[in-house]
């Protein structure tokens, strides 16, 4: 199902945050909609690898630094910020869940960040793109 006219948006912004730009008025909806995102836990987490791997790029063209105990405390108070904070302990065994998915997905993502550099250490080719260029989801391509 789509909301708007095809021709009548385009995606912009970084490769992990980007939004839907519209031409024209936009319209609230008359209802509620319900997004499901995922059907399973496999999907969730096979999600949650990929927009690791896409910040951790967009990180490497930032030139962004991160050292082991950012990375542990990071991880740390994504699982307090989403299950206590945010309540997650109200959803249960899911909220628990969640929140740890959260976090792991935090350490993925500066884990992959790390390996970029290791990989790229004599070599630093991917900062040769800004991260203003257009990302393109379907290829998950950078275009110049």
């Amino acid at each position: 199902m789509r909301l708007f006219p095809k021709k009548s948006a385009h995606w912009q912004g970084d490769y992990v945050h980007e939004q839907l730009a519209f031409k024209g008025k936009i319209k609230p909806l008359k209802s509620d909609l319900l997004h499901f995102t995922y059907q399973c836990a496999e999907q969730f987490e096979e999600k949650m690898l990929k927009y690791a791997q896409l910040k951790a790029q967009q990180d490497y063209v930032k030139d962004k630094k991160i050292s082991f105990i950012f990375t542990v405390l990071k991880s740390f108070f994504k699982f307090i910020n989403i299950y206590f904070l945010k309540l997650g302990f109200l959803d249960g065994k899911n909220g628990f869940i969640i929140a740890l998915k959260m976090s792991q997905n935090v350490f993925w993502k500066y884990n992959a960040l790390k390996k970029l550099y290791k990989k790229n250490a004599s070599e630093p080719t991917l900062r040769k793109f800004s991260v203003s260029k257009k990302f393109d989801k379907k290829s998950e391509h950078v275009h110049a």
